[in-house]
């Protein structure tokens, strides 16, 4: 019968699979990766075989016998347990985890791409959270371990994190102790469970507990291996605003040109994106581990068919303006406008574009996204609420596909068709809105 693991937890789950099943199809052995949840669709590979119910994108728990002829034909099993709607950190609903009884190890995993977050935006199930989290969360201080009950009607009523409450990496650790470790140990007695953390910036998992000698690590495996050392934030400003009624763009949105927001956001983004260190403003650019991440050199660009944008004298020198001329075909001529002139420099590694009434996506938010993006080593990435959507990133090597584009669509079916090579960031979604409807002009 087949070794079987089981992977729990939030972000990095999937990743920590691939590295366990290219570690053990490297020793000889046959592997298959399935899931009692939900897992993204992937091909076969050398040694490693991938089964369940197809539905749409992604594979669904194929059964209890094709699962258990799974366990008999191959020498490990490895199963995803849990799903966290790309939320790097989870507390799980009472039927989560969903683990078989045959199982002889356990891996829990939490992203450390939540420190520094606010909890309410990159926790799935953030809902769950009971005053002991509330507090650590929002005090900095070790859960209380003993309370009577007047006192935690009192604490419960005055702490509040929604939309707040930045996450650290110590209260990353209690969640996945009281919600994972101590309820699987009791549950399993006997079943090692590891605690693990995923590294984006290092591309790394690391196992927390334990003597340090002893803490298993895994290499992350990535899409492209070649780090990005340069590449283009595009801003798509050719649309006339049907929903709007006028060419919104060029309206007064507090103070200044709608398209104008959108644009300085991009220039601060490429500050942050090329800040040697870990400045005040570029808080989230460190690994968690103290490390620096490397810079990336960032060039903006705007798209565009109307001359009040394309001859703006203030961006002289700090923004590449490109006409379009395919405006009255949608959004898909902006896409191409932007590829061309972008990869046309060959040391471009990838592109990102946006759109340009979205006012409330600010430049720190931006550079957060794209650095998450060029560490994850996925070939596209984009932002995620319930749903993906603007904006989005493309490696280079998306040519063709990106030139490809017709219509008023966009990107993001590159995005549907593949989803397992898509880093998806999540945004709260008040930053995500767009400005579709009038507003009143300033």
């Amino acid at each position: 019968m087949a070794y079987v693991i089981t992977v729990a937890g939030a972000g990095g789950k999937s990743g920590l699979i691939e590295a366990l099943a290219t570690q053990y199809a490297a020793q000889g052995k046959r592997v298959a990766v399935t899931t009692t949840t939900h897992m993204f669709c992937r091909p076969d590979r050398p040694g490693v075989s991938y089964s369940g119910r197809v539905e749409g994108t992604k594979l669904a728990y194929p059964g209890d016998s094709c699962y258990e002829e799974l366990c008999r034909n191959y020498d490990v099993v490895l199963v995803e347990g849990d799903g966290s709607h790309h939320r790097p950190i989870k507390i799980p609903a009472d039927y989560e985890p969903v683990i078989p009884e045959n199982t002889d190890e356990i891996f829990v995993v939490m992203g450390l791409c939540a420190v520094g977050r606010p909890f309410a935006v990159v926790c799935h199930r953030a809902g769950l959270a009971d005053e002991e989290d509330r507090r650590l969360l929002n005090g900095g201080r070790e859960p209380m371990m003993e309370r009577n009950a007047s006192q935690v009607a009192e604490t419960a009523a005055s702490i509040s994190f929604e939309g707040g409450g930045l996450v650290t990496e110590t209260f990353v650790a209690h969640l996945a102790r009281k919600y994972y470790l101590e309820p699987l140990r009791k549950r399993y007695p006997g079943v090692p469970v590891h605690d693990m953390r995923s590294n984006m910036m290092k591309r790394r998992y690391e196992e927390c507990t334990g003597e340090s000698g002893n803490r298993r690590t895994f290499a992350a495996l990535v899409d492209d291996e070649e780090p990005v050392q340069s590449m283009a934030l595009i801003l798509m400003a050719s649309g006339y605003g049907r929903r709007f009624g006028g060419n919104k763009l060029l309206c007064s949105y507090r103070g200044k040109p709608l398209y104008r927001w959108g644009l300085d956001a991009l220039l601060e983004a490429k500050r942050l994106l090329e800040c040697p260190f870990p400045c005040k403003e570029a808080d989230g650019f460190t690994d968690n581990t103290g490390d620096v991440c490397e810079p990336v050199q960032a060039k903006v660009m705007v798209v565009s068919r109307y001359d009040g944008i394309l001859n703006e004298e203030d961006y002289s020198g700090r923004v590449q303006m490109v006409e379009n001329p395919d405006y009255a075909e949608g959004i898909a001529g902006s896409v191409r406008a932007g590829t061309r002139a972008a990869f046309a420099d060959d040391s471009c590694g990838a592109v990102a574009f946006f759109v340009a009434d979205q006012p409330h996506l600010d430049g720190k938010e931006i550079a957060c996204f794209l650095r998450e993006y060029l560490c994850s080593g996925k070939t596209m990435g984009c932002l995620f609420t319930d749903h993906p959507g603007n904006p989005a990133a493309f490696r280079r090597g998306m040519e063709t596909e990106l030139l490809s584009l017709t219509g008023d669509a966009g990107a993001g079916r590159l995005l549907r068709e593949h989803p397992e090579k898509v880093h998806h960031y999540i945004v709260d979604e008040a930053k995500w809105k767009d400005m579709d409807l009038p507003w009143e002009n300033d």
